[in-house]
């Protein structure tokens, strides 16, 4: 496996595992839904860049 692709996986992976958080955290205390989804979003646009750069 190359590296670009290493690197995708492991972003797809942590988004995903990070947006299961997000609606667990979200069913847990509803009123911090809009924080953990700016942070799984600001995550994932960092992984994007991450990848896009690899």
């Amino acid at each position: 496996m190359d590296a670009a692709a290493h690197v995708t996986r492991v972003a797809l992976t942590n988004v995903a595992m990070l947006s299961a958080d997000e609606a667990s955290f979200s069913r847990l205390a509803p009123h911090g839904a809009a924080r953990y989804q700016a942070i799984v979003d600001a995550y994932a646009i960092y992984a994007a860049g991450e990848v896009a750069r690899s």
